[in-house]
């Protein structure tokens, strides 16, 4: 089982990925905690089918601004600890490495339509990636 992280990835956390189970126990968790954000319907791995692997190039437009890419690459995932208007909890990251260096992003955004997308050859967005 992972310890909360409270603060930025370490190259400890490169290689070691969240289990199915930690990662199933969490997003029902959040159904039924959010279930206006966590709908009933929606599966753990959004639009895509897996746990992103070592090594996945992940790519996103920084405020949908087509002069803005950003590329990283996925090196593991983890558990940080959260503090919000109900309490303390938990959320899983993705470790990634972006510019050269050691960071993190939600699971949820990597996971969710219009967020980060699989390779570095994303078009740039349109207006009608969203309507």
């Amino acid at each position: 089982m992972y310890m909360f992280e409270n603060d930025d990835p370490t190259p400890a956390d490169e290689g070691k990925f969240l289990s199915e189970a930690e990662l199933a126990a969490w997003f029902q968790s959040m159904q039924r905690a959010y279930p206006e954000v966590f709908k009933a319907d929606e599966t753990l791995y959004g639009v895509f089918n897996e746990q992103h692997s070592f090594g996945q190039k992940l790519m996103t437009y920084f405020d949908d601004d087509p002069s803005k890419p950003m590329k990283c690459e996925v090196l593991g995932s983890r558990m940080v600890k959260d503090e919000q208007g109900r309490g303390i909890t938990q959320s899983p990251r993705y470790v990634i490495r972006m510019n050269g260096e050691l960071s993190q992003i939600p699971w949820t955004s990597a996971h969710e339509e219009g967020g980060w997308w699989r390779g570095w050859d994303v078009p740039p967005p349109t207006s009608s990636w969203f309507s």
